[in-house]
């Protein structure tokens, strides 16, 4: 089972479900560029990466401005990631989301066409997963490395339900 999360991503960034020659799901192609960052273990202070025009610096705790604060866990510090980089979304030119695998991080680029935001890395703790690409193929999305939940691990994930948006409206949708 895939975990969506409806909050803009998939209703603004899935273009459409690519096919095989066989009519099999091949994956999804995107009408928003996207990456996969990975937090592969808690940085450390002073630690650095960059996305846009934007460098964060991990703190202890205290951070202000550019610095991002160090949680207890990593699942603490990547929210703290993904709280700024969508308070930054204009200067790092996306919006970061969770997905099913909490040790890594949706970058959803926020034009649909220019320059990818540059993501610079520093070390080997917060790093590029996957490079931007328009397309997600199949095996990610059924890897639980990426999107998909382990149902014995992840008991409490649950399937889709689609909910009407608009009701009653010329902008009537589900989501």
């Amino acid at each position: 089972m895939l975990r969506l999360i409806e909050d803009g991503l998939f209703s603004s960034a899935f273009k459409l479900i690519n096919y095989d020659a066989n009519n099999k799901n091949d994956g999804v192609e995107m009408f928003r560029r996207v990456m996969v960052v990975a937090v592969n273990v808690n940085p450390s202070a002073n630690e650095t990466f960059s996305i846009g025009t934007k460098t964060y610096t991990f703190k202890a705790s205290g951070s202000t401005g550019d610095q991002i604060d160090i949680g207890t866990t990593r699942a603490i510090t990547i929210a703290n990631i993904v709280t700024k980089i969508n308070l930054d979304r204009v200067s790092t030119g996306c919006l970061a989301y969770s997905i099913a695998n909490s040790a890594k991080i949706l970058l959803v680029k926020n034009a649909l066409n220019g320059i990818d935001p540059l993501f610079v890395e520093d070390g080997d703790k917060v790093n590029e997963d996957f490079a931007w690409t328009t397309d997600i193929a199949e095996a990610k999305l059924e890897s639980v490395n990426y999107f998909k939940t382990n149902i014995t691990l992840d008991g409490a994930a649950k399937p889709v339900t689609l909910t009407e948006r608009n009701a009653k409206s010329a902008t009537n949708f589900l989501y």
